[in-house]
């Protein structure tokens, strides 16, 4: 998505002569969707929004998977009593 973003649509969103490789885009979108926010390169502007909006997503699929992890895990020690 960054990478069409980016590349594809001309969506600004690096400061200065900025070079990315298709393995930095996958590291970008590792680190914000694993919410570790290290990035390489500091992204300004729409390329920000959609950065925050995979880390946002990245987050909620982390909280979700908790909680249905402790709904399943919750439940199994009620029937074995």
């Amino acid at each position: 998505m960054m990478y069409f973003a980016y590349e594809i649509w001309g969506v600004s969103g690096f400061q200065g002569d900025v070079s990315l490789s298709i393995d930095d885009y996958v590291h970008i979108a590792a680190s914000s969707f694993t919410t570790l926010g290290s990035l390489t390169h500091t992204p300004h502007s729409e390329l920000a929004v959609i950065i925050d909006s995979i880390s946002l997503v990245g987050f909620m699929m982390l909280t979700w998977s908790a909680t249905y992890y402790y709904n399943i895990f919750s439940n199994s020690e009620l029937r074995d009593n």
